[in-house]
């Protein structure tokens, strides 16, 4: 199993949760098949840090997703709470300045 199959999981349990949230709020399952979303995603974002050639591209472009996506979002669930996605960008930035901070202290 790679990334890509990993993003197509959690894009369906994101799915699954966002239909029964809008569609079938009595049916807890479908929320908590969703709840599998994040974990996988955080995960995802994690590799991607380890991984990519630069951070400032890969963070700037998660940025831009949560932006893009949260209109929907907030269409969809009238809400004032922000994305997942703005979530893992906190988390993201959250790893780079502690990577920053272990490898000033290294020296």
């Amino acid at each position: 199993m790679n990334s890509f199959h990993l993003k197509l999981i959690a894009c369906i349990c994101m799915l699954i949760d966002h239909i029964g949230s809008v569609l079938f709020p009595q049916y807890l399952l479908l929320r908590v098949i969703g709840r599998i979303a994040f974990p996988i995603f955080a995960y995802l974002i994690t590799e991607g840090y380890i991984h990519t050639h630069s951070i400032k591209k890969y963070s700037i472009r998660l940025f831009i997703f949560a932006l893009v996506s949260q209109v929907p979002y907030m269409l969809a669930f009238h809400m004032t709470y922000l994305n997942i996605f703005f979530t893992l960008f906190i988390g993201l930035m959250a790893l780079y300045a502690t990577d920053y901070e272990f490898s000033k202290n290294q020296l």
